[in-house]
């Protein structure tokens, strides 16, 4: 939950006698444990947030080297974590406070996953969020040593609360802050996202040629640019590389849009190979390691590109940056217009006079040799 949505946190502090009351019949403990056997981790988000988790496993696995690690997450962590060898067992399960659709069903799944986690003893469970489903959902299933942080004003339900103050900003200081608590993160060490491509991925994609990567896709409509400023982000593109290799990427979510920018980079440049890929989320990690300079929006891919040290530029519209923006030594985040809409914005109907006002007119910043 973060403290970012202002409203559940405080409806959350209205039950707060609620989760007093459940507390009372949770066990729990006050001593943390040192050497754990089984370390159970919650984040069930969406591919940015598993990106940002890659330190925090990293890092507990390598203060606890003789623990199983295993992590509650959706379908895509199994993808972030290839090659992660940390991670000993992934229970997937897509709830429905992160995919709103097929309610009933998803809501059944977590029954059944609750279910299957009680059947294991777990020394340490860790929920990132600071999500009070996911501390009611760690207590269902039987977990000891809940560490989380309490924005919801629940400390009864959690043995080990993560102390939070306005320093924290971006999610990855929140992963840190915890990695600082458990005593497993060196001092002043800067917490970097990490993706690992293993040597025959990078075999399998060695005849790839380098290239500018154009993948302008979210998965809310409101993170997606007009048509009109999309072309004038495409014309600014053709204009820094001439006789560029340029990869229009397939947007799952918008094939219309990534058919329109293949036929529009088609016309409008004769000098550059204009290529069209489509594939799954490995492929996409694999190839995307001949990439030279990636532009994206506010989504998975910009953080993707960031954990692979790629020339990053993130484009932000409605949403606000700071809290959630790749991480990464090469990025480069542009952001559009400030409006007051920003603050209420559902990213899904544009309430401003102006459709997405908030977008930036121009995406292209002054970089170093590349």
């Amino acid at each position: 939950m973060k403290p970012f949505n202002k409203k559940k946190v405080f409806v959350a502090r209205l039950l707060k006698p609620v989760w007093q009351l459940i507390g009372l019949f949770s066990k729990r403990s006050s001593v943390l444990q040192l050497s754990p056997e089984n370390i159970l981790i919650m984040d069930v988000h969406l591919i940015g947030d598993m990106i940002m988790l890659t330190p925090l496993v990293s890092a507990i696995h390598e203060k606890f080297p003789d623990a199983r690690i295993s992590l509650v997450a959706g379908p895509w962590a199994k993808t972030v974590f290839a090659n992660f060898p940390e991670i000993n067992t992934f229970y997937t399960i897509e709830v429905p406070w992160v995919k709103y659709d097929r309610i009933f069903y998803r809501y059944w799944n977590v029954w059944k996953m609750i279910i299957s986690l009680r059947k294991s003893t777990w020394d340490i469970a860790i929920d990132v969020r600071g999500d009070i489903r996911h501390t009611l959902f760690l207590r269902l299933s039987g977990v000891k040593n809940l560490v989380s942080y309490s924005f919801f004003e629940a400390d009864k339900l959690i043995d080990h609360v993560v102390p939070y103050d306005e320093t924290l900003v971006h999610l990855t200081d929140y992963n840190r802050r915890i990695c600082e608590y458990l005593n497993v993160w060196p001092s002043g060490k800067s917490y970097q996202p990490l993706l690992k491509v293993s040597a025959e991925e990078m075999r399998a994609v060695d005849s790839f040629p380098p290239y500018i990567g154009l993948h302008f896709g979210a998965s809310l409509p409101m993170k997606r640019p007009p048509v009109e400023r999309l072309q004038k982000w495409l014309d600014e593109i053709i204009h820094r590389y001439p006789g560029k290799v340029m990869v229009v990427f397939c947007l799952s979510e918008a094939p219309e849009t990534s058919d329109f920018i293949y036929q529009y980079l088609l016309e409008k440049t004769t000098e550059s190979k204009v290529m069209f890929w489509e594939g799954n989320l490995r492929d996409f990690i694999t190839v995307l390691t001949r990439c030279r300079h990636l532009f994206c929006l506010d989504s998975g891919p910009g953080h993707i590109a960031s954990a692979l040290s790629i020339q990053t530029t993130a484009i932000f519209g409605p949403t606000v940056p700071g809290k959630s923006y790749p991480i990464g030594v090469k990025t480069n985040i542009i952001e559009g217009r400030k409006l007051d809409c920003q603050q209420t914005c559902d990213q899904r109907k544009c309430t401003n006079l102006t459709d997405r006002a908030c977008m930036p007119e121009t995406i292209i910043a002054e970089y170093g040799s590349e």
